[in-house]
C-alpha cells in the first residue's frame, strides 16, 4: 500500500491517491450484500457503501463507491478527506 499525490489536470488542485493491491482489500459485508441487494435501484450514485474494507492508519475504512453513467471510482473517507484508491488485482 503506497500514499501518492496527484494533480487534477482540469482544476489544478492535488488529491491523494492510495495504491492497493486486491489482496489487501477484506470482505465485510452489509445486510444488503448478503440478500443480494443494492443501496440504489439502478446502482448509481454517489458514497455507495461496496462490501470491502481496507485498514488504513491501523483502522478498518469501508470502501465507497461513486458511479455515473458507467465510470466509477473507489475511495474511503478519513477525517482529512476522501482517498481514491487505485485496486490492482
Amino acid at each position: 500500500m503506497e500514499l501518492v499525490e496527484r494533480i487534477n489536470s482540469q482544476t489544478g488542485k492535488p488529491y491523494k491517491v492510495l495504491l492497493v493491491n486486491r489482496s489487501e482489500l477484506i470482505m465485510n459485508p452489509l445486510w444488503f450484500h448478503t440478500m443480494h441487494l443494492m443501496q440504489t435501484t439502478t446502482g448509481y450514485g454517489k458514497n455507495l457503501k461496496t462490501e470491502f474494507m481496507i485498514k488504513y492508519n491501523n483502522r478498518l475504512c469501508r470502501v465507497y463507491y461513486s458511479n455515473f453513467s458507467n465510470a466509477g471510482t473507489h475511495y474511503i473517507k478519513t477525517k482529512q478527506g476522501d482517498i481514491i484508491l487505485n485496486i490492482s488485482f
